[in-house]
């Protein structure tokens, strides 16, 4: 592969002289010349950066030669990783790791991070020192940035942390915490240290190329938890990180080691975004808010455990549901959650045959028809659907967000049943409730309008649909590939990829997708 870039600012203004008709290509071809432009720029910044860097001496130094600089302090500023713990880490680190370091600072990443001039951030600021800043947990305050890495002067910037000691609840159980993520990040920073001294500089890779860089220092620091963070902690503060797991048994009935309370830092894709994920933070500030809140135990484990399961992996919360359970066997929230996992884990009928059980006794109960809804959408028992949404909408009290979930799936139901009005009559109701409900209605007003023939309407909706992330678009692309075929139109067919095909076995479209493969199958993934 040629490593030239080639684009210069002239091709781009040259490009954005033209009058095109198709403006989603037209800007599709801008955004990517201002990339390479972009890349460009960075390319030529790593190349001197390379050619003046010192090579990276032989032997590891003395972690107690790490200069470490106390940057930013104060009466509500905390530094959870102290000098002997960054010391402490680093000393269970493989060699090499911090060779050629130049300092580690504490501070509170202001000179590099960009909070401050960012619409997304929120506006957010600490109450104490009235910087920016986020609740991380209840009390608790951070940069939306925890440490960064500066190459040209080799260092690293941990975070601080702002609350009040003095008032600060659970105080214990947070500061250890606060330690386990801080030293985390020191491990993924000192992972983008190494890259940069040991490979960057040789060649392996340029660090415009930045999904191969993050992807490093995930990978890094995942081993150098497991190896080096871990055990630290486990030698230097036994009596805390036991403290820790009590509170956790007994607050969130989860008895698990420290490990479980970190997420995995392979986050990167493959096109260098990052997906989003439901962390095991967010588990624990909620469950910090229940506790202080002084909400009631068994509720507090619950609503864990529902947190918990928003992570994509269910052992945690089963473990935690089966101990509420085991005290109290009919709590109709404990197992309304456990057959939401059910439905997750592809139990669909334990999951449908306790849900029924929980309706029986408590026919309100929201959530249970929600569960219940969707153990029979992945099984297209579209019939079912119909019935169960409509006793729903019915029997129980539903929040806009489930009755949004309710009608929506409905109408997908009664679509693959060929009832259209009626189908038709749910979208006017989803989009008027407005309940988060844009991207469903687009993706199903799509769908309708292709299976009741309306081919250009069909294809002018799937291709300039707004709205819609890049993520959810698998049924508009498929809208957009048959519509415009059938139209005599295959210059506007979009491809599917893998990961459409995937979606769309995913969504229960394998019979329209079989028929798509058969009909255009230059246009249509395998299956991954």
């Amino acid at each position: 592969m040629a490593r030239s870039i080639h684009t210069t600012r002239r091709t781009l203004a040259d490009h954005e002289a033209d009058d095109l008709a198709d403006r989603t290509a037209y800007r599709a071809e801008t955004a990517r010349l201002r990339d390479e432009l972009a890349r460009k720029r960075r390319i030529k910044t790593q190349v001197v950066a390379a050619r003046g860097a010192a090579a990276p001496p032989d032997a590891a130094p003395d972690p107690a030669a790490v200069a470490i600089v106390v940057q930013d302090h104060g009466p509500h500023v905390h530094h959870a990783a102290t000098a002997a713990d960054v010391r402490g880490v680093i000393a269970r680190l493989p060699p090499g790791a911090a060779d050629g370091l130049g300092a580690i600072v504490l501070g509170r990443t202001r000179d590099v991070d960009d909070d401050d001039d960012d619409p997304d951030a929120g506006g957010d600021r600490d109450p104490y020192t009235g910087a920016p800043g986020q609740l991380i947990l209840p009390g608790v305050y951070a940069k939306r940035i925890l440490g960064t890495y500066t190459p040209r002067r080799a260092e690293i910037l941990l975070g601080a942390y702002v609350y009040d000691a003095a008032t600060l609840a659970e105080a214990r159980a947070k500061r250890l915490l606060m330690k386990l993520w801080a030293l985390t990040t020191l491990v993924h920073e000192l992972g983008h240290h190494h890259d940069y001294v040991a490979r960057i500089a040789r060649g392996r890779w340029r660090a415009d190329e930045l999904a191969k860089v993050e992807r490093y220092a995930e990978a890094r620091s995942h081993a150098d938890v497991a190896t080096a963070v871990l055990p630290y902690l486990a030698a230097a503060h036994a009596d805390e990180v036991a403290y820790l797991r009590g509170w956790l048994l007994t607050h969130g009935g989860l008895d698990t080691p420290l490990a479980t309370l970190i997420d995995d830092p392979r986050t990167t894709l493959a096109d260098g975004t990052r997906g989003f994920r439901w962390t095991i933070s967010d588990a624990l500030v909620t469950l910090f808010e229940d506790v202080e809140a002084g909400r009631d135990p068994f509720a507090t484990r619950v609503e864990f455990a529902r947190q918990l399961h928003y992570r994509g992996e269910y052992a945690l919360p089963r473990a935690i549901l089966a101990g509420v359970l085991a005290d109290h066997p009919g709590d109709v929230d404990a197992l309304t959650m456990l057959a939401d996992i059910e439905v997750h884990e592809g139990a669909y009928a334990d999951a449908e045959a306790r849900c029924r059980d929980v309706l029986a006794g408590a026919p309100h109960h929201g959530e249970a028809w929600i569960a219940l809804t969707d153990a029979l959408v992945d099984r297209q028992r579209w019939d079912d659907v119909v019935a169960t949404t409509t006793a729903a909408l019915a029997a129980a009290t539903l929040t806009n967000q489930d009755l949004a979930h309710v009608v929506r799936y409905r109408a997908r139901a009664r679509l693959e049943l060929g009832a259209y009005d009626a189908a038709a009559h749910d979208l006017l109701g989803l989009a008027l409730a407005r309940a988060g409900t844009r991207a469903s209605v687009i993706r199903l007003r799509a769908l309708l309008l292709l299976r009741t023939d309306q081919l250009a309407g069909a294809l002018e909706l799937a291709q300039h649909a707004v709205g819609v992330p890049a993520g959810a678009r698998a049924e508009l692309d498929a809208v957009q590939l048959e519509a415009a075929m059938r139209l005599g139109r295959p210059a506007h067919a979009v491809p599917l990829s893998r990961r459409d095909v995937a979606r769309l076995e995913q969504l229960g479209h394998g019979p329209w997708l079989a028929r798509l493969r058969a009909a255009y199958p230059d246009h249509v993934a395998s299956a991954a």
